[in-house]
């Protein structure tokens, strides 16, 4: 994280835990709060990868899921990369400032993802380089934010993933249940945004909680290489382009599109124990005697009011036919909910 942005955070009641707000001095507060009210948080827990370079665009079409000529300077994109075998391997919010290509992920599997992309460069002339802290990253939710955002900036996005660049700060929408923006600048700008904006401040963990509740899934290093695309929901989200033509397992997800059936796909629930729950935590059926494995979580994040939010990859035909349970058949049982967008 920037040095000054990491000391203007602290100097604002905020916890910071291995570079991360973990909240502003009330988790349970915050976690209530982002359902109904304005609020702003740090994305200090994402990284940045930039892809520039003449075959910059050439180079990622044959790498990620979705169709890169799309993006522009005012417009961003959902896009997957994938293993060979077509298992996701990280999820990007792609957008373009000036001539680079800005790839959003969590910094957990920055490392790991530029690693491996640099691997199929060879002879393109492409650069790629961690740029997390070249400039400070923050994100907003709540329709009355919108309304300082176009008072403060002068206008907003106003469709999910359209892109306002001005002179100091980019500003993205966000799919969300309320209005939601990701905002791009310099140290300074930020902190002088942030300063003017009312609302609650919360810290990464009550910001995921709404991306759970939209339905917006996430690739941590526990389920990195599990799920094909389509099963944590990337076809309906509008980050696979099935006509763009070849990259890496895209034999594999046009098969599952076109011939295949799919048997899993991601589902909201929430869960009411008191125990840990991470990313990769096995699903497990309950009314199977040997109690076999049928899905795993996605992302999850403490509920507002007691227990666990959730995004899970289940069996389709379990749900709402077959009680499925965390970890063993007699641990806890989900309750499924209704996602923000139809679910085949």
């Amino acid at each position: 994280m920037i040095e000054e942005w990491n000391s203007f955070l602290l100097s604002r009641g905020a916890h910071v835990e291995d570079s991360v707000p973990s909240d502003f001095g009330g988790a349970d507060k915050e976690r209530q709060c982002v359902l109904n009210s304005d609020v702003k948080t740090s994305l200090s827990h994402m990284g940045v990868i930039t892809v520039s370079g003449d075959d910059a665009a050439e180079f990622l079409q044959g790498q990620l899921t979705n169709d890169i000529q799309a993006v522009t300077e005012n417009s961003s994109q959902l896009s997957a990369y994938c293993s060979p075998k077509g298992r996701v391997l990280a999820l990007f919010r792609i957008h373009r400032h000036t001539d680079s290509y800005h790839l959003c992920l969590p910094r957990a599997l920055l490392e790991p993802t530029l690693k491996r992309l640099n691997m199929y460069v060879l002879r393109a002339k492409v650069v790629l380089a961690d740029a997390s802290n070249t400039s400070v990253r923050i994100a907003v939710s709540g329709a009355g934010m919108r309304c300082q955002l176009e008072q403060l900036l002068g206008a907003v996005p106003q469709h999910v993933d359209e892109v306002l660049s001005g002179d100091d700060l980019t500003v993205l929408a966000l799919p969300g249940l309320q209005p939601r923006y990701e905002i791009i600048g310099s140290a300074a700008a930020i902190i002088t945004l942030w300063d003017k904006l009312e609302g609650t401040a919360v810290g990464a963990p009550a910001w995921e909680l709404l991306d759970i509740l939209a339905g917006q899934p996430q690739v941590w290093p526990a389920t990195r290489d599990e799920f094909v695309p389509q099963m944590i929901n990337l076809d309906l989200l509008s980050a696979i382009n099935f006509k763009k033509g070849c990259y890496t397992g895209q034999e594999i997800v046009a098969r599952v599109n076109y011939l295949g059936k799919l048997k899993r796909r991601m589902y909201l629930a929430h869960i009411d124990a008191d125990q840990q729950l991470e990313p990769g935590a096995a699903l497990i059926d309950g009314s199977d005697d040997e109690g076999r494995r049928v899905g795993s979580v996605v992302s999850t994040q403490r509920n507002a009011a007691s227990g666990w939010q959730l995004l899970a990859v289940v069996q389709i035909a379990l749900v709402g036919n077959a009680p499925v349970h965390l970890g063993a058949r007699s641990g806890p049982l989900l309750h499924f909910e209704t996602l923000p967008y139809a679910v085949d």
